[in-house]
């Protein structure tokens, strides 16, 4: 065989659709000594349904199955239905399989922290997501839960899905946590620091962002860090909805943020700066009270 055709053979086999045997033999080495053979069975199906149909819509799912499976599509929807009901399927204890072989060999990784909200159907999803070098996000440990209760719960959730990360990774593998303003919390930052020892990334702007990696101020020193940083030591904290109800009360003034104010060296300065963006000029206030 010529080095063409051999390449021409290779290119088809990798065009091949996914067969259901091949979904159920990796689903069966992963998840098979948790998992009862049947199971398996009935998740590979599901699995393969929604590969067909891209969609994680019920019905299509199993229409998916149908079509793959070459099935009646009313006995493949039935099911799919019947797995996802399935109480003996603990997607947690899963997890535990799931996390070590996506993330194999590595020795470090960075995962994204998000939540995604569902109108339609009052819930929100808690993920966290392996960050591979070609843009892709894979999956790694989830919760959705009841919308209602994020009010005074959002944390707690949030806590949980980072320990069970940390519980289920594979012994020395560094994690760097990649989330946006949302998560820009002291709370976290020393649950991330100071108990999982995670290293962190919070993005407050397109820019700007905080952290407390090691690596940062080593590329820093080494001259090869960001244009601009800012190093700072303790924080001010305050108890939940203190801050908000502050800025409620005008106890604070707000100013839309600038890098140049954010990163001036001139400390004793940068307040009038601030105040001067809202056009108030300090010169003219009184420390004196009264009513007219």
């Amino acid at each position: 065989m010529t080095m063409s055709s051999c390449a021409g053979t290779n290119a088809m086999a990798m065009r091949q659709p996914l067969s259901f045997d091949g979904v159920h033999n990796f689903l069966d080495t992963l998840f098979g000594d948790d998992l009862h053979a049947k199971r398996v069975k009935s998740l590979a199906g599901a699995t393969l349904g929604a590969i067909q149909s891209a969609s994680l819509a019920v019905g299509l799912i199993g229409q998916g199955l149908a079509l793959a499976r070459g099935r009646l599509t009313k006995h493949a929807v039935k099911q799919v239905d019947r797995l996802l009901s399935n109480q003996g399927i603990d997607v947690d204890a899963l997890l535990g399989h799931w996390v070590p072989y996506v993330v194999g060999k590595r020795d470090s990784i960075t995962v994204a922290m998000d939540w995604t909200e569902f109108d339609a159907d009052g819930q929100a999803t808690i993920m966290l997501s392996l960050l591979s070098r070609h843009g892709r996000a894979t999956p790694l440990v989830w919760l959705t839960v009841d919308k209602a209760t994020l009010k005074n719960r959002r944390n707690g959730y949030e806590y949980q899905v980072l320990v069970r990360l940390a519980e289920i990774l594979p012994a020395d593998v560094r994690v760097r946590i990649v989330a946006d303003r949302g998560f820009g919390d002291h709370k976290l930052y020393r649950v991330l620091s100071e108990e999982l020892k995670f290293d962190f990334v919070i993005r407050f702007r397109g820019n700007i962002a905080v952290t407390a990696t090691l690596e940062i101020m080593r590329a820093i020193g080494k001259g090869r860090g960001p244009q601009r940083s800012l190093f700072a030591l303790g924080y001010a904290g305050w108890a939940p909805g203190q801050l908000d109800a502050e800025i409620q009360a005008n106890g604070w003034l707000s100013v839309a943020a600038d890098e140049s104010i954010v990163f001036d060296p001139d400390l004793d300065g940068k307040w009038q700066r601030a105040f001067a963006k809202l056009g108030v000029d300090l010169s003219t206030l009184s420390s004196a009270v009264g009513h007219a």
